[in-house]
């Protein structure tokens, strides 16, 4: 029995060894694998997106084509996430500016997976208020397009700029801490906003100089060629007139 016992455990030896060696190499496995990348790549140009706003107003990138965007895209329960972050930006932008206002634009997309009619008439309700109260358009992805798309983080917040070109110029997934690392989304934005108002600036100067220029004088006409004269037949001098000295010596 003894001997039985001993035969066993030293058979089971290589296999526990064995066990522990592949729980090993799946551990360092795991931990070697990146880490899932969120959202677009800064520098290329932003995936295509439809999203709408509680009175059914589309937003694509092609509606926001010549603005620069800065986005919001948070799930429900973390609106009040990066609360601070937004207050800092809202003061910055309000303080741009107005060749700055007038390019750049804030905007919040809730990612509305989870409303269902009736409920979404309840969802658009909130986001009327919220948008009075943000000072801000909210819009609803509806079906989760976007956020697949591009490859927001489910359940969080996440924060984006579009220039007006719609390249995305950057990308965070999470809260950003808003006195560390805030800088910087306001580089980005700055140098967006920079970059637009510039050429807006320079597409209102033509416009305005082919308004004003004057316009090409027409060459004249040529005119008609006035018909030969008839001669006139001498006048028969009066018999009253003052003669010249020549004319009483002929």
């Amino acid at each position: 029995m003894t001997k039985m016992v001993e035969i066993m455990k030293s058979a089971g030896r290589p296999v526990t060894r064995l066990f522990f060696m592949a729980s090993l190499a799946l551990a360092l496995t795991l931990f070697a694998l990146p880490a899932m990348a969120y959202g677009p790549k800064v520098g290329q140009p932003a995936p295509d997106f439809c999203v709408t706003s509680a009175d059914d107003e589309e937003l694509t990138p092609a509606s926001l084509r010549g603005k620069v965007a800065l986005i919001f895209y948070d799930h429900r329960d973390k609106t009040k996430a990066n609360g601070n972050l937004k207050d800092k930006l809202r003061k910055l932008l309000k303080n741009q500016p107005e060749a700055y206002k007038k390019v750049v634009v804030g905007l919040l997309i809730i990612d509305a997976r989870d409303a269902w009619w009736p409920i979404t008439l309840f969802w658009k309700e909130e986001f009327r208020k919220g948008a009075k109260q943000e000072g801000v358009e909210i819009y609803g992805d509806w079906d989760g397009k976007m956020l697949a798309d591009y490859s927001m983080k489910e359940n969080d917040t996440n924060t984006l700029v579009l220039d007006a070109e719609g390249i995305v110029r950057y990308f965070r997934a999470g809260e950003i801490d808003c006195e560390t690392e805030s800088v910087d989304v306001i580089r980005a934005l700055d140098s967006a906003m920079q970059e637009a108002a510039k050429a807006s600036a320079s597409a209102a100067s033509k416009t305005e100089g082919a308004a004003v220029a004057p316009p090409q004088a027409e060459e004249p006409a040529p005119k008609a060629e006035e018909p030969a004269r008839a001669e006139e037949p001498a006048a028969t001098p009066s018999p009253h007139a003052v003669v010249s000295p020549l004319q009483a010596g002929e």
